[in-house]
């Protein structure tokens, strides 16, 4: 494998959309490279990257999990529905907010129950996200604890939990706002 000296390598690659590149890169000792590329990757949204993706997750660098999560989102592989969902257990809270949105995005039922626990989380903008993925998801499942959610919630995250509220309900002809 090479590595790559920030600002040369990578930057090129990034403008070329060398996407063979931008997976070596992922295992670049910088975390700063690791990172890029992973953004740069998910922007892509190039199929051959899923399994360098998927690794990235694991990565020793928050930023770069995070945006492996919203790379692997973009993608939309239902296959990484499971990996994805324990990142909802991460001690950091970008890390369950990019996840959270990335399970939207792919859009697999599967993700309910977690996405359910996730309105529990102790970060506002976590608990917003997971409502808004659970509007996306539609499974009946989530509006109950979607309802509850937007009942404890206050100020503008009770305004976008609301918003979820809002969809499911309208989806299942269950309104109950005023």
């Amino acid at each position: 494998m090479k590595f790559l000296l920030f600002g040369s390598g990578i930057n090129q690659a990034i403008r070329e959309g060398n996407v063979p590149y931008l997976i070596d890169a992922l295992g670049d000792p910088s975390a700063s490279n690791r990172r890029l590329a992973a953004m740069e990757l998910g922007k892509l949204r190039d199929e051959s990257s899923l399994p360098a993706l998927q690794k990235a997750m694991e990565d020793s660098d928050p930023a770069t999990q995070m945006w492996a999560i919203r790379g692997v989102g973009g993608l939309r592989d239902r296959g990484s529905v499971t990996q994805i969902v324990e990142r909802l257990n991460s001690d950091d809270d970008g890390i369950r907010l990019y996840a959270a949105k990335a399970l939207g995005e792919i859009g697999d039922q599967a993700a309910t129950p977690a996405l359910i626990d996730a309105l529990k989380d102790p970060k506002d903008r976590v608990r917003q996200v997971a409502a808004a993925a659970l509007a996306k998801l539609g499974d009946s499942r989530a509006l109950d604890p979607v309802r509850r959610a937007h009942d404890e919630a206050r100020g503008s995250t009770r305004r976008r939990i609301g918003q979820a509220r809002e969809e499911l309900e309208f989806r299942f002809g269950t309104s109950t706002l005023g």
